[in-house]
């Protein structure tokens, strides 16, 4: 009976193992193309290179969010600072006809890489 139950027990964290592996595959091909574009966030951000490029001005894309012109100054200082929200990047990119793509990538490596550095942490404990 405790053969059984340690079988199965192993069986359990074996399959539980395999999922985690296949997830982490998963993400890491889901990132692979975000892991090469680091650092490519424009220094005046990208409300403000966006805008500029395509000759907008801050009264008319004010006019397409429905906003004051300096409301959409405030965004863009609040891109630069780090403090605008998620909604609001989608907001703009939306007026714009754009997609906003956000994510996580490893600083350095895979999300594999990572789980590995960390069991290693852990086993040196």
């Amino acid at each position: 009976m405790l053969t059984n139950l340690c079988l199965f027990v192993n069986v359990k964290v074996y399959k539980m193992r395999n999922k985690h592996l296949l997830l982490l595959k998963k993400i890491d091909e889901r990132t692979k193309p975000l892991r090469a574009i680091k650092n490519i966030v424009p220094h005046s951000g990208w409300i403000y290179s966006v805008r500029t490029s395509l000759n907008i001005t801050l009264e008319q894309l004010g006019k397409m969010l429905n906003i004051s012109r300096q409301s959409v100054s405030g965004l863009e200082k609040r891109e630069v600072l780090g403090t605008i929200t998620l909604n609001s990047l989608k907001e703009v990119a939306n007026v714009l006809g754009l997609q906003l793509v956000y994510g996580f990538v490893p600083k350095n490596g895979t999300f594999e890489d990572l789980v590995e550095k960390k069991a290693k942490q852990i086993a040196r404990k």
